[in-house]
C-alpha cells in the first residue's frame, strides 16, 4: 500500500508524501516548546452545551 499511488495524495504514494513534507513537519521538541496551554479553549463533551458556552463567552 505504501508503493501504490493514492488519488487523495494527488497521485503520490504515501512514502513520497511523507518525504515531501518531512522538512516542514516540526519535531516533537519544537511543538512542546511552542505549546501554550493557556491558549487552548476548554471544550465541553456535550456539543449543544459547548455551543452555548462559546456564545456566552463571546457576549462577555
Amino acid at each position: 500500500n505504501w508503493e501504490r499511488p493514492h488519488s487523495s495524495l494527488n497521485g503520490l504514494t504515501p512514502i513520497d508524501r511523507i518525504t515531501e513534507i518531512s522538512d516542514q513537519t516540526p519535531l516533537s521538541e519544537e511543538v512542546s516548546q511552542n505549546y501554550l496551554i493557556k491558549k487552548e479553549r476548554f471544550q465541553e463533551r456535550n456539543y449543544k452545551l459547548d455551543l452555548q458556552l462559546r456564545k456566552l463567552k463571546l457576549s462577555l
